[in-house]
């Protein structure tokens, strides 16, 4: 289902497109699943060369037909499963087990996970299919602008899980400015996680906050899906900071929803509105249960780096990432030296990230990774003065862009408009004191989309090239309504 390509991970997606294809109404599915996952090339790349039998089509037909009637209860059911996947990882004491243990205990974990996941799939066709359905209806209905009435629809999701990492951490934010002085001066005082260990052992009612909040949502992070990104539970000091410009910019204000009375609908729409709200409210449960599980792997992995990096088998506990699971276990278990793995392989991703991030990539053959040598920067050009995309968060805003390339840095995003190649769903930290959002990538139910219509962010995505048409310091109208983006004034060179 995935490749990965010049240190990064892609879709296969002429292997989704087999899948597809052996499923019952296909021809329907693929343009809605296009739509929904924002593929942009519509050509539908496919190894199948010949049909499936009647009693295998007959098959596929019934267990699909099963698996979305019943993926609610199984969403609900692979929640409480991995309620359960958390109390055996909190019963593990990491710092007593040796490496060899970890590992164990790693590849326990990753197999209670493969089983179940799957699920998880189910529910995002279940998500696309119940917008498609809900978009066609309204356009058959004739509604004016039935797109952006399907985002009203789907928008104000109560208790989206998404939203609670952020609703929580203003609650602490405006506890510490309540507080006063002293309160942010001691928070200030906090540099590093030897800091915050050094804070928290005061428990006093902020620290006790603060350390319940890694305890629950430490691990939703920009870039959570990569084991080597630093988090708020790896590096508690980064939500300090965090809180600390929550607290000094008033951000609470900024969150104001979208909870705009809408007409309640009738009928299919109805029901395909109310279908497609469960999807993506499961959907963004398992993405921050995803964000979790990366958490577990992330602290077990640490371990046995430092481990290895006190056997002197690699240099520091974090070049553990640098490794394969095998190459980590041959170390473990063997004894095997690893710093010169480690070192050709960050010249190797070093040179990496000096290669855009194609959105795609198409192989004659096997996939193989593009050569990184002698490879310059992309300069930004100056582009047209109207940009358009997809519209997925209505409202209009204007601002000065702020062009983030680097999620991790904790740029000052209020009343920014940011623009980015692409987002992941730790960004809702940067959204929440944007004045908007556009993304190269992404759909109406990317998480951008999502959360911007939840935060009543006017959003953006699919605007390609934007953030090579734009720099830092130019000032834009965007229009989530429409799609559209216009410059309305360049910052002079």
């Amino acid at each position: 289902m995935v490749d990965a390509a010049n240190g990064r991970i892609y879709y296969r997606i002429s292997n989704w497109y087999d899948i597809i294809l052996f499923l019952p109404f296909s021809k329907k599915i693929i343009p809605i699943w296009q739509e929904m996952l924002g593929v942009k090339n519509k050509s539908v790349t496919s190894h199948i060369d010949k049909k499936i039998g009647f009693i295998t089509h007959l098959k596929v037909t019934f267990l699909f037909i099963y698996l979305i009637i019943s993926c609610p209860r199984l969403m609900k059911k692979l929640d409480g499963e991995f309620g359960e996947m958390i109390r055996f990882f909190n019963s593990l004491d990491l710092e007593k087990a040796s490496g060899k243990e970890i590992l164990e205990h790693y590849k326990a974990l990753l197999d209670k996970v493969t089983e179940k996941w799957d699920i998880t799939l189910v529910n995002d066709m279940y998500s696309f299919i119940f917008t498609g359905l809900l978009k066609s209806r309204l356009k058959a209905k004739k509604l004016a602008d039935a797109d952006s009435a399907a985002n009203r629809y789907i928008s104000g999701l109560n208790g989206i899980e998404s939203m609670k990492p952020v609703t929580e951490l203003i609650k602490i934010a405006e506890f510490v400015k309540a507080g006063g002085s002293d309160e942010m001066s001691e928070l200030k005082k906090i540099k590093t996680a030897a800091d915050y260990r050094v804070y928290a052992a005061k428990k006093d009612a902020a620290a006790v906050m603060i350390g319940e909040y890694i305890e629950n949502y430490g691990d939703r992070n920009a870039e959570e899906l990569k084991l080597e990104s630093r988090t708020f539970r790896t590096n508690p000091e980064l939500l300090v900071q965090r809180i600390i410009a929550y607290a000094e910019n008033g951000t609470s204000e900024a969150v104001r929803g979208t909870n705009e009375a809408v007409k309640p609908l009738k009928g299919l729409c109805g029901l395909f509105a109310e279908k497609a709200a469960v999807g993506i409210k499961n959907r963004e449960k398992s993405r921050l249960d995803r964000s979790r599980l990366y958490g577990m792997m992330r602290s077990m992995m640490l371990r046995v780096g430092g481990e290895l990096a006190a056997a002197g088998r690699i240099s520091e506990p974090r070049d553990i990432f640098y490794l394969y699971y095998d190459e980590a276990e041959r170390a473990v278990k063997n004894g095997e030296n690893m710093q010169k793995t480690v070192a050709e392989r960050r010249e190797t991703y070093s040179r990496f990230e000096k290669l855009p991030a194609y959105s795609r990539l198409v192989f004659a053959g096997d996939v193989f990774d593009k050569s990184p040598k002698n490879v310059g920067g992309m300069e930004n050009r100056p582009g047209a003065d109207v940009l358009e995309g997809i519209p997925c968060s209505g409202g209009k805003a204007s601002g000065e862009v702020l062009i983030v390339d680097d999620p991790t840095a904790c740029p000052d995003t209020s009343g920014k408009i940011i623009v980015a190649e692409m987002t992941d769903p730790g960004w809702v930290f940067l959204l929440v004191g944007a004045a908007g959002i556009i993304s190269e990538k992404g759909s109406l139910l990317s998480h951008t989309a999502i959360i911007s219509r939840e935060l009543g962010k006017p959003a953006v995505v699919g605007a390609e090239g934007a953030s090579r048409l734009l720099k830092n310091g130019d000032i834009v109208e965007i229009d989530g309504t429409s799609g559209k983006i216009t410059v309305t004034g360049r910052k002079e060179k």
